[in-house]
């Protein structure tokens, strides 16, 4: 455990033991905004505190994922303003030098709207993406109603297995991060995996296009 996490878990605990409830709430909106911040540490170490009886577990659950609304409400916003004021200008200028054009941006965009409330939902679930996933969110125009409930419920879930896993730990509740961090790197190692499997299914598919015979003229 490095040292900026170890200072990033006392304050986190310090905030959460001197302002209770608020200070969880607080602690899940910056954990979101600024993902450093290890949600991982903040749970656990909650669910310590219901097992000694100074929070309840469901209030931790609550207090949490209202934090981590909040939190996605602001990335959620960000990915409005930046859809509308840099991301079209910068492929109106630049696209055509990686092949994306603004129709191709918008029907992209406008798949997310339709199907995204699924990648905002299981964003929620895996590290690395928590917090980011509302950005395309944001930037696709994602019903806010509907960006809220795929939020509100991935969160409580994440919120409810990590502080019920510091009640189960106790006071060995920091063994928590070493699973997490096995959890992440697994992620990590399937999303590297997929994203190779696509490059070179779109070389191929370039390769095979281009090497294609011309049809024959009607």
């Amino acid at each position: 455990m490095t040292e900026i996490l170890s200072a990033l878990i006392a304050w986190v605990e310090w905030v959460i033991t001197e302002a209770g409830y608020p200070g969880l709430v607080l602690a899940m909106l910056l954990e979101t905004v600024f993902p450093p911040i290890p949600s991982e540490a903040i749970l656990p170490f909650a669910g310590v505190l219901t097992r000694r009886g100074v929070f309840d577990l469901w209030g931790v659950v609550i207090a949490a994922t209202i934090g981590s609304v909040a939190g996605a409400g602001l990335l959620y916003a960000l990915g409005r303003w930046v859809e509308d004021h840099i991301l079209i200008t910068a492929v109106r200028r630049y696209g055509r030098w990686i092949g994306l054009t603004e129709a191709a941006l918008e029907r992209a965009l406008n798949a997310f709207e339709r199907h995204g409330w699924v990648a905002v939902f299981l964003g929620r679930l895996l590290p690395g993406l928590r917090s980011f996933i509302s950005i395309p969110a944001g930037m696709a125009r994602m019903k806010l109603s509907t960006f809220l409930a795929a939020t509100t419920l991935g969160s409580a879930l994440w919120n409810t297995v990590f502080a019920a896993l510091g009640w189960a730990l106790g006071d060995h509740w920091e063994s928590a991060l070493h699973w997490l961090a096995l959890y992440e790197e697994a992620i990590l190692l399937v999303a590297a995996g997929l994203v190779v499997i696509y490059a070179l299914w779109r070389l191929t598919r370039r390769a095979t296009d281009t090497g294609a015979p011309p049809s024959a003229p009607a």
